[in-house]
């Protein structure tokens, strides 16, 4: 850790953390085409087919247009209901929200003089519109745009690369504790986020605000 135990940066993801949940945003969209409650994680766990075509488009290996036409064929082979391809993406997100306390602790948290990088599996860039997340942190690491996902190590190797900061003294923030093994097994400390007040208060404590 840094002088008085506080982190020498923050690293933190985005949906779910920064935003309202990241299943039940899915459901949301789910419920409006059809689809039963947990649909998509289901499919994801239970068809080899889908999870390829899941991450190859988090790491940035295939367009938009094309993803949403692979990915509907295995929900309708899957659970066989018609989904329109386009607007898919979109779709799933549409019901995220930004998490006000979230992100005023991590805006308190840079403010404090801590840098911060948002570490994010991205899924369509309509997600985070309105968010304003390369005013919110000092860098912006994406799965999408630098080619590996979450929990590679690799992509924290991107994130301390640009911050110029070694692993050890950073702290990692993400909902999906498989997400944090990456960071772990590169000697970052991580926390894993369940409800915010909690990751608030944690915050708060850790970076002595």
């Amino acid at each position: 850790m840094a002088s008085e135990d506080r982190p020498n940066a923050l690293l933190i993801d985005f949906g779910g953390v920064l935003t309202s949940s990241v299943p039940d945003s899915f459901d949301a969209f789910g419920r409006s085409v059809g689809l039963p409650p947990g649909a998509f994680v289901s499919l994801l766990h239970e068809d080899e087919q889908a999870g390829r075509l899941f991450v190859g488009f988090e790491q940035g290996r295939s367009e938009e247009a094309a993803f949403e036409r692979a990915f509907v064929e295995r929900i309708e082979d899957f659970y066989g209901v018609e989904v329109e391809p386009s607007g898919f993406v979109k779709g799933l997100s549409a019901a995220l929200e930004p998490d006000p306390a979230m992100i005023d602790v991590v805006q308190r948290v840079r403010a404090a003089g801590t840098p911060v990088a948002i570490v994010s599996n991205s899924f369509g860039y309509d997600a985070y519109e309105g968010y304003a997340i390369h005013e919110l942190a000092d860098e912006v690491v994406i799965s999408g745009e630098v080619g590996v996902r979450k929990p590679s190590r690799r992509i924290f190797l991107h994130a301390l690369q640009r911050l110029a900061l070694p692993a050890e003294g950073c702290l990692f923030v993400d909902d999906l504790e498989l997400n944090l093994s990456g960071a772990e097994r590169l000697g970052i400390g991580v926390f894993h986020h369940r409800e915010s007040p909690a990751t608030v208060a944690y915050l708060k404590r850790s970076f002595a605000l």
